[in-house]
């Protein structure tokens, strides 16, 4: 039976995280099954374990990164075991753009003798693009300020390859068409309505109550009041080294505010022009893809109502509340916060007056000690200038030839 990889390569932004805590969480049920999905024994800065498929993304340094050879001999052991590996990796999606990237991985999965099949989600554009400036500003790494506006005019989703059939074109060129599997990031076009058994029936598996879902999903995308909140926060951090510790605050306040209220996306950064005109760029690709990849005879990639969505303005009233709740679970943590700090300190006092306190028994016993230094000489003298020590001076003396001891 032949051994074949699934490496899903993202793309960004189309759920991999969640996928990344399903498929390991599911590991014993995989392996009946004959899949598994292998934890790397090394890690990556700043990369969670659970990305397994990142070793991948090296190869353009693997002669000074060891894990490029560590991971495809986890790969390798784990198909001695298993008839199916999976990986996963977002970074991926970008990463293979470069020279040698699909020559260089496919000779080592060559050389372990694995087939590779490759599953790629894509989400629509402007979605897409929206999606990242929201994450760029709620990150508490880039804190981005600038209006959605000001990042569509300067252009700083440059970096993302949005010409969809290029990318698909250039990765069915290495590994063939029929070994590239192009999903959909969009419920209603998931099997079953649900993203996780949309992966399983990606790799040949169907979605059954014995798998366990996670307990949440990671990076939930925050409405749009929240993310004009959190760009006006950043525009007041002057000094990059500060915590962002507004970012948690918001995320609380926004998963509190959706127990309480049914969320709803109802509004969108784009306006109708401005989503008109970004799209209308990446149509007659789309459109390739629905038909190459998907085999749909109409040409309709996505079938999304974003453009439905109207332009989302500042409702003065809407962004009140939400001040009012952010600053006052603001207020909530810092008084705990200040609270765990008075019970340190009380603490720390406690343990500092126990330290004093042995520290005064035990110099009050070195002092005691120096006290009777006197007393202890004047015994040792008498005890050295007693009869039987004379007396035991003398045969010691004298055996040994020496003059006697006159003392």
């Amino acid at each position: 039976m032949s051994k074949t990889v699934y490496l899903h390569i993202g793309m960004p932004k189309t759920g991999t995280t969640a996928l990344q805590m399903f498929l390991p969480e599911n590991e014993a049920l995989l392996n009946e099954k004959g899949f598994t999905y292998p934890m790397m024994p090394f890690r990556f800065e700043n990369i969670g374990i659970r990305r397994n498929g990142h070793f991948l993304t090296v190869w353009d340094n693997k002669e000074n990164m060891p894990e490029w050879g560590q991971g495809f001999s986890v790969v390798k052991e784990a198909l001695q075991k298993f008839d199916n590996v999976i990986l996963s990796d977002e970074n991926i999606w970008s990463r293979q753009r470069l020279d040698n990237f699909w020559e260089d991985g496919m000779a080592e999965f060559e050389k372990i003798g694995a087939k590779v099949r490759v599953i790629a989600y894509l989400r629509s554009q402007d979605d897409q693009v929206e999606s990242n400036w929201n994450q760029k500003v709620k990150d508490k790494k880039t804190r981005m300020k600038i209006t959605f506006e000001k990042f569509m005019e300067e252009e700083r989703y440059w970096y993302m390859p949005f010409h969809y059939n290029e990318v698909l074109d250039r990765i069915s060129s290495y590994i063939g068409k029929d070994n590239l599997t192009v999903r959909v990031y969009e419920k209603q076009q998931f099997i079953g309505g649900s993203l996780f058994a949309d992966f399983l029936d990606a790799i040949g598996l169907g979605l059954t109550e014995d798998y366990k879902l996670p307990d949440y999903v990671p990076n939930v995308r925050l409405p749009n009041t929240a993310v004009e909140i959190k760009r006006l926060i950043n525009l007041a951090y002057k000094d990059e080294d500060v915590p962002d510790f507004y970012r948690e605050i918001i995320s609380r306040v926004y998963e509190m505010k959706a127990i309480q209220e049914a969320p709803k996306r109802d509004t969108s950064m784009f306006s109708p022009v401005m989503r008109e005109k970004f799209m209308a760029q990446f149509a007659e690709g789309n459109a390739y893809v629905a038909r190459e990849y998907l085999h749909r005879a109409d040409g309709v990639l996505f079938r999304g109502e974003l453009s439905s969505l109207k332009q989302w303005k500042m409702d003065d009233h809407e962004i009140l509340m939400d001040m009012i709740r952010i600053f006052a679970a603001e207020g909530v943590y810092q008084y705990k916060r200040h609270e765990d700090l008075r019970t340190s300190v009380r603490q720390l006092r406690a343990y500092t007056k126990k330290l004093e306190e042995r520290s005064n028994r035990r110099h009050e016993r070195i002092k005691e000690q120096i006290k009777d230094l006197p007393t202890l000489a004047a015994q040792i003298r008498e005890i050295y200038n007693s009869v039987p020590f004379r007396a035991y001076r003398k045969l010691r003396d004298k055996k040994d030839g020496k003059p006697k001891d006159e003392s």
